[in-house]
């Protein structure tokens, strides 16, 4: 399942996953004379649900990607928070927070380019 979360700019794109699936980048085409390498992405939560780690591959040399976190507190309420910025086939990792009673609510990761 893709979808975009959170906001986009024209050189950001963003994905998410319900499941630990291989993600692509969700926004624009991108049209160059030459094929671009497919870009793999994966997000996934933490076996306590408090976190999410994303690792991108292929994507561009000077381009970079974070981890994002929708989390929830037992009230229903939401927020938005990102990990580190990192280059491909780097991990970044994000938690929600120290509170036990707050969670990931969606585990996703966001794409920007830079060129």
């Amino acid at each position: 399942m893709q979808s975009s979360i959170g906001r986009a700019t024209k050189r950001a794109k963003t994905g998410v996953t319900l499941a630990a699936a291989t993600l692509a980048a969700v926004g624009g085409m991108i049209v160059s004379a030459q094929p671009a390498a497919a870009i793999t992405c994966e997000a996934k939560k933490s076996g306590d649900g408090r976190s999410v780690s994303a690792t991108c591959r292929d994507i561009g040399r000077f381009d970079y990607f974070r981890a994002k976190a929708i989390c929830i507190d037992p009230h229903g309420s939401k927020w938005t928070v990102y990990g580190p910025r990192k280059s491909s086939g780097q991990t970044s990792t994000v938690k929600c927070g120290d509170n036990v009673n707050v969670g990931v609510y969606q585990a996703g990761w966001e794409l920007i380019e830079t060129t």
